[in-house]
């Protein structure tokens, strides 16, 4: 974010005048950030961020952008979610800039990220790549291969040699390493089993991710470079830009722990992880480049904090010397499943909840059959609810199912049944509120049943409880063994 269009008071308010928001309190100028100009603006009604574009945004782009907002804040995602006007439009113009009222996520951006962000934003990032695997758009990444050369052209050799002796030549050489070796899109690799791809946030750096004081990730905002690329690419730009201190130290446990709970959400592919050492020194050129651009051209009298482009070329060359660490780290922190991983695993999966009062000490229980074998699970809480449980033992039997499984899951839970059946689509398309307009009970996991299903093929069956079905029986005394160990 940044500030490079000043915005009067009469401006503003007549801008407002088009939103049911109420009237202005404050506006403030945000200095972070590079690419857009950024006000924060509290209304009698509501926060927001007020967003005129500049530089490299298209604005034929931009109805995209807000499109792959509003679909992941959809899924139950933390994501900011853009305000439309009183006709029910979302893109405005400002200034004679293309301009958009977004939502305030609340929550701070961590300055420097310890492992416990690093795990937050692995599970998130795994979480938005399920979820985008259901948008049906695409949009060309401007800023992949070909981009840069451009880029690498716009800075001149003379230009790159002025921010670091030598910067151009060793940029050079990079190209020649990543030119042959980088994944073409359209070239059978996108959707493939082998290298996944969809829509990417392509930016989520730590200044792009809100943190609640729980150290939970409140909101997701900035999806001004969001394209359809590889999703192991996007995970490289996070390691990137949330594994090195300040003085850009890579760290191999901030690494580990955006890699392992990534693959708890999302296991990663063979062939995802062969790549996650070339994408880091791609993502770290790509940034270099563009910093070294911004660098070169900044713009008089902004209000913004033009980024070192040094941090990134200390990457590049972390990665460089270190060609395998990512696919060292991955394979390290893959989850490995007890269960057979041969494609299109057939799974038959019986999960329960019980609870001794309701609220009171409660146990989950699953019995996941493959074939001949099987296999148990079962947990538990000391103070929870009967239908907190019954999500809770389909959450954990999709959560060790090999990546594609196809599950047939049976549930004696109503609750459940009707959730998936009858309400989830609703709910999701109303913000995960109820037809009137009250919170999901139990959203939280909700959504992350939603996003471990999204990950199979599952087909979910009712069976009447306590009725003589032997997998049921067995769950329910896994559950009832769950209160014994874990609930009390």
């Amino acid at each position: 974010m940044a500030v490079y269009t000043r915005v009067d008071d009469g401006a503003l308010r007549a801008f407002l005048a088009r939103y049911d928001v109420g009237t202005p309190l404050s506006f403030k100028g945000i200095a972070e950030g590079v690419e857009n100009t950024n006000y924060l603006v509290e209304t009698t009604r509501t926060r927001a961020i007020l967003t005129l574009y500049e530089k490299r945004v298209d604005p034929d782009d931009l109805p995209f952008f807000l499109r792959v907002m509003s679909h992941m804040a959809g899924a139950g995602l933390p994501a900011a979610l853009p305000i439309a006007d009183k006709t029910g439009t979302i893109l405005q113009t400002l200034k004679q800039k293309p301009a958009a009222l977004i939502s305030f996520v609340p929550g701070i951006s961590p300055d420097d990220p310890g492992e416990e962000h690093c795990a937050a934003l692995g599970t998130v990032l795994a979480r938005m790549h399920l979820a985008m695997a259901g948008f049906d758009e695409e949009r060309p990444n401007a800023l992949s291969v070909d981009g840069w050369h451009a880029l690498a052209a716009r800075c001149t050799d003379e230009g790159l040699n002025s921010i670091a002796p030598g910067l151009a030549t060793t940029i050079t050489a990079m190209f020649r390493e990543i030119d042959g070796a980088w994944p073409r899109l359209g070239s059978g690799d996108l959707g493939s089993d082998d290298l996944p791809a969809g829509v990417i946030h392509g930016d989520l750096f730590p200044d792009n991710v809100m943190l609640g004081p729980d150290g939970v990730i409140t909101g997701i905002i900035d999806f001004y470079f969001a394209c359809t690329d590889f999703y192991a690419y996007d995970l490289a730009i996070c390691i990137n830009a949330w594994c090195f201190d300040k003085y850009y130290t890579f760290s191999q446990a901030a690494a580990k722990s955006l890699l392992g709970a990534y693959q708890s959400v999302r296991p990663l592919l063979d062939n995802e992880i062969d790549h996650l050492d070339l994408f880091a020194r791609g993502a770290a050129l790509r940034f270099l480049l563009t910093r070294a651009f911004d660098w070169l051209n900044q713009t008089p009298g902004a209000v913004v904090r033009v980024k070192d482009p040094g941090e990134f070329l200390a990457r590049m060359e972390h990665f460089a010397a270190h060609p395998d660490v990512l696919r060292t780290l991955a394979a390290q922190t893959a989850v490995s499943s007890p269960l057979p991983t041969e494609d299109k695993t057939m799974l038959k999966i019986y999960t329960d909840g019980a609870c001794s009062g309701n609220p009171g000490p409660g146990g989950w229980g699953v019995l996941i059959m493959d074939g001949t074998e099987s296999r148990t699970l079962c947990g538990g809480e000391p103070e929870t609810t009967n239908n907190r449980m019954e999500l809770t033992a389909a959450i954990e039997a999709l959560r060790t199912a090999p990546n594609g499984a196809q599950i047939d899951l049976y549930t004696d839970s109503t609750y459940v049944k009707d959730g998936l059946n009858k309400w989830m689509a609703n709910w999701k398309r109303n913000g995960w509120k109820t037809a009137s307009k009250k919170p999901v009970k139990n959203k939280d996991l909700w959504i992350e049943l939603d996003t471990l299903a999204a990950a199979h093929t599952v087909t979910w069956h009712w069976v009447k409880g306590h009725a003589g079905d032997p997998g049921n029986e067995r769950a329910d005394e896994l559950a009832r063994e769950g209160i014994d160990k874990y609930g009390r």
